[in-house]
């Protein structure tokens, strides 16, 4: 599935329940952390579960090298995405 980006448009691979548990677990408090951080921690989580497909980002540390506003960007697609594979499929 692909989502849009600000900056790009972001592609994900597949992931397991292990992959979403461990993605869910790498994230601070929404509510208490700052989004530039917030943003940050989400990209990374991703590229450490191997989710993005394009850009293609291997290392968490790659993502501090970015630009704010394409991190922010990235994040709300993870975001995005976060939300449609937790969707509950029709019976």
């Amino acid at each position: 599935m692909a989502q849009k980006g600000l900056a790009m448009e972001v592609k994900f691979n597949e992931i397991s329940q292990n992959a979403a548990e461990i993605f869910a677990d790498e994230l601070p408090d929404a509510a208490t952390t700052k989004v530039i951080r917030f943003s940050g921690a989400v990209v990374k989580a991703a590229v450490k579960i191997g989710w993005l497909k394009e850009p293609q980002i291997t290392d968490p540390e790659e993502v501090g090298k970015l630009p704010p506003g394409t991190v922010r960007g990235m994040a709300e697609a993870i975001v995005k995405e976060y939300a449609r594979v937790m969707e509950i499929p029709p019976s």
